[in-house]
């Protein structure tokens, strides 16, 4: 049996196609093929995860220890 490569071609979470438009680096296109995400939509699941991990003052919430920094 023959290996059949399969490439993703469209954002899993908005659907678009992936192109220049919504994604602008090398590793943005790697990405498409590892998360099935966008550039546009990745940037905003990672800002979200920035948000997540700041304690109510805003300050950076140490991974390691779980305090602040």
């Amino acid at each position: 049996m023959q290996r059949q490569d399969i490439y993703r071609t469209h954002c899993v979470s908005c659907g678009a196609r992936f192109t220049d438009a919504n994604v602008w680096s090398e590793v943005g296109w790697i990405e498409t093929q590892v998360s099935g995400l966008c550039e546009a939509c990745f940037d905003s699941v990672a800002s979200l995860f920035e948000l997540i991990a700041r304690d109510e003052d805003g300050n950076a919430i140490d991974e390691d220890s779980g305090s602040s920094r």
